[in-house]
Parts: structure tokens; C-alpha cells; sequence
């Protein structure tokens, strides 16, 4: 997931350098937040990327109803959006989860399953990802962690319909997670 966050990153920073230069014997009428969405469109034809499978497969998020951990990925110091730091994600992160009854913010209690937060910005461009990380071994008897469900999104600070920061998509795709989390579990959830 972290190379393709990092790719469109590069895009949306390569669609926003590749604007026009202003040119001073035309007259532009187009104000600066219409050119903006203008240049976001592609990015907002794909908003959400899921590389998941179908709702309902109980493989790619059950684990028995436990508690999910988080991880996050660095932010740089300068992130460049106001209120987007570690703390304010795992804070965000971790009343959606506990809300719903599902987070434990000690891994020594959850098992190898955790779920990674992943966020880059750039500019006024960010990208906001989720993946779901969880124990698997294949046919060989090779055992390991690995992501068996993600959901992806684009924005841009202050442009576009539905959340505009990157808190607030970071919780529309939390609930996306819980809701599809606790329907996979739902048997083991109600045991508990």
C-alpha cells in the first residue's frame, strides 16, 4: 500500500504542477477553486480505491471478534494540514474503533492482526489509507502477517464534495472498516 500511496501523491503533485502558467494577456474567469477541481477530477472519479475482497468474504477480515491494534506510519513534522498529527490520528483512529468495541491499544493482547493507517501529503493533496494486516500461512507452511483488506482515497484540503481533511476520511473509511469488520465476526462478536 505504501507505493501506491506514494504514486498518487506524485500524480495529484505532477496534475497541480502542470497547470497552466498564468498568462498575462488572457484574462482567466475561472476562479482559483474551480481551476482546483478542475485538476482534482480524475482523483475524484477514483476517490475510493478498494483492493479488497467482496463485502461479505469472511476471509479478509475475520479474527475471531478480537480487539484491533493500530499502527501508523510517520507523519513528516510539517505535515502542511492544520491538526493532522500521530496523536490526533491514533486519537480519531481509536474512538471509532473503541466505540464499536473493537480496539485494544495493547498488541500483546490482540495477536499479530493490527490495523495500519497511512497517510501522505502534499501540498494541499493528501492521500488516506487503511489496511487490515492479519496472520496467514500458505500451502507450503510459510506463516506471516499480511494485508488482506485496504481502502484508499484522494482529496484535497477544502475542495470537493463529502470530507475535505484528512481526519474526517480518515473516520469515513474507519466506519467503512467496523462496519465490514463486524459482519465478517458477526457469529464470534455475538459469543462474546
Amino acid at each position: 500500500m505504501k507505493y501506491r500511496l506514494q504514486a498518487v501523491v506524485v500524480i495529484l503533485t505532477l496534475i497541480a504542477a502542470s497547470a497552466p502558467a498564468a498568462d498575462p494577456s488572457v484574462v482567466n474567469k475561472e476562479p482559483a477553486e474551480i481551476r482546483a477541481k478542475q485538476m482534482l477530477a480524475p482523483a475524484a472519479a477514483a476517490q475510493s480505491l478498494y483492493t479488497r475482497a467482496p463485502v461479505g468474504n469472511r476471509f479478509t477480515l475475520f479474527n475471531a471478534c478480537r480487539p484491533v491494534p493500530l499502527k501508523l506510519t510517520p507523519l513528516p513534522q510539517d505535515a502542511g494540514a492544520p491538526g493532522v498529527t500521530a496523536e490526533a490520528v491514533r486519537a480519531a483512529a481509536a474512538g471509532r474503533l473503541r466505540k464499536a468495541g473493537i480496539y485494544e491499544p495493547d498488541v500483546t493482547k490482540t495477536g499479530p492482526a493490527y490495523l495500519l493507517i497511512d497517510i501522505k501529503l502534499s501540498g494541499r493533496f493528501y492521500v488516506v489509507g487503511i489496511e487490515y494486516h492479519k496472520p496467514l500461512r500458505d500451502e507450503y507452511g510459510h506463516q506471516g502477517v499480511a494485508g488482506t483488506w485496504s481502502s484508499l482515497t484522494v482529496g484535497a484540503i477544502g475542495v470537493g464534495p463529502g470530507p475535505s481533511k484528512p481526519l474526517e476520511l480518515i473516520g469515513w473509511l474507519l466506519d467503512g472498516f467496523v462496519r465490514e469488520y463486524l459482519q465478517a465476526n458477526q457469529t464470534a462478536c455475538a459469543q462474546d
